[in-house]
């Protein structure tokens, strides 16, 4: 079974570079002969996914730290899911907002069609 690690090395000019390496055993009648081990060079890859996770915790801090109310919602069929909501958001409804969490458009305002209107507005113009 291929084992697989990940690991910062120093190169000779100091800088830091991340390799991932496979390792896996080789066998003859059961009996492990030897291994074979490759790396291959990751620093890229980890270096745009710790600014991806960056950028994701700014947004997030400035998503939850706004004073505006706001909400996220997600596309589901015609209607449209709350998925998210902020602390304004919870302020502004009292706490009533959670309740709201997971249902549809279609569920919150059957009796408001301009609102469903405007939602679907939202969502298909550019």
């Amino acid at each position: 079974m291929p084992i697989r690690f990940e690991n910062p090395i120093l190169t000779k000019s100091g800088e830091e570079r991340y390799i991932v390496w496979q390792n896996a055993a080789l066998y003859e009648q059961s009996r492990i002969v030897g291994s074979i081990s490759f790396g291959m060079d990751i620093t890229e890859h980890k270096r745009a996914e710790e600014a991806l996770l960056a950028s994701e915790a700014r947004l997030k801090a400035q998503y939850q730290g706004s004073p505006i109310p706001t909400s996220t919602w997600q596309k589901k069929g015609k209607a449209f899911e709350l998925v998210g909501y902020n602390q304004a958001a919870e302020v502004a409804s009292k706490g009533e907002v959670i309740k709201y969490l997971g249902k549809t458009t279609d569920e919150m305002y059957q009796d408001r069609p301009e609102i469903l209107e405007d939602m679907h507005r939202c969502f298909t113009e550019k």
